[in-house]
């Protein structure tokens, strides 16, 4: 065989081998432990100040308010309230928007924080499994320290207690009824 046949045969070779490797990187998602945070934080009394009641329209304008302080590079978004609490955005994948649609049955837990448990997800047109959009979620996004995404779960962890109102105060979830619009929060007081 002549050497630059064989060269060239060797090139094409070392070039399909680094694609299927950056291939692999692209598409395997990395291992992450999925924790929730460890230490809740302690109120100062175990007896909320006071009670406060939202309905969808407020907590949306809330929640929306709180992503807005918190940009994420690769992540924008917002969230709507229905019977579920939707998330709809882009998450930039490879220099590209791709357009992500979520939908989520919020539980309250014996803690007082809010349990996302995934009941829809779609990404672009792509037909993932659930929680491979969330392990794309919590790759590429610069989430606030009080959300905690579990993919394997298909959950979103939103830990109340790490919310801080005007520096004084935490929140707790007291109930969260989408349908019935029921929505309320216990406000204790910071350590």
């Amino acid at each position: 065989m002549n050497k630059w046949k064989k060269a060239f045969l060797i090139l094409v070779g070392l070039d399909v081998f680094i694609i299927l490797l950056i291939i692999a990187l692209l598409v395997i998602p990395f291992q992450e432990s999925e924790k929730l945070p460890k230490n809740p934080r302690q109120l100062t009394s175990e007896k909320p100040v006071f009670t406060v009641q939202a309905d969808k329209q407020q907590l949306v304008k809330w929640v929306n308010a709180e992503i807005a302080k918190h940009p994420s590079g690769n992540l924008s978004y917002q969230v709507d309230l229905s019977d579920t609490l939707d998330i709809n955005g882009e998450l930039k994948v490879l220099g590209i928007n791709v357009p992500f649609a979520m939908s989520f049955h919020p539980d309250v837990d014996r803690l007082g924080n809010i349990v996302l448990r995934e009941k829809e997800i779609k990404l672009g047109r792509l037909a993932l499994p659930a929680s491979e959009v969330l392990k794309f979620i919590r790759a590429g996004s610069g989430l606030p320290k009080w959300i905690t995404v579990l993919p394997d779960k298909q959950e979103i962890y939103v830990d109340m207690n790490r919310i801080v109102i005007q520096d004084r105060f935490y929140l707790k979830a007291k109930t969260m009824d989408l349908p019935n619009n029921r929505i309320f929060f216990n406000v204790y007081r910071k350590d």
